[in-house]
């Protein structure tokens, strides 16, 4: 079952050698080069997914879907207005 069963399926280009992933993450890791890899991730929503992402502390990029990126921009919008509050 695996990847398919999962309600909210993302696809994340990540900032690491594949390696680096293995272990730390649930999902299907794939390198792209020896500095960059592909994450197959599901999840119960798409708010998970960035949690889970985001607690990498590395760089990545939305491949998809376009909602996971929906999210991410609102999710920046959300700690901007916080790292300005005064």
């Amino acid at each position: 079952m695996g990847f398919a069963m999962w309600p909210y399926r993302s696809v994340i280009r990540v900032h690491v050698p594949a390696d680096q992933l293995t272990g730390r993450i649930e999902g299907i890791i794939t390198p792209i080069d020896d500095h960059i890899c592909r994450l197959e991730m599901g999840s119960d929503s798409y708010a998970l997914v960035a949690l889970v992402v985001g607690m990498l502390d590395v760089e990545f990029e939305v491949e998809s879907p376009p909602e996971l990126m929906a999210h991410m921009q609102a999710l920046a919008g959300r700690f901007t207005r916080a790292a300005n509050y005064e």
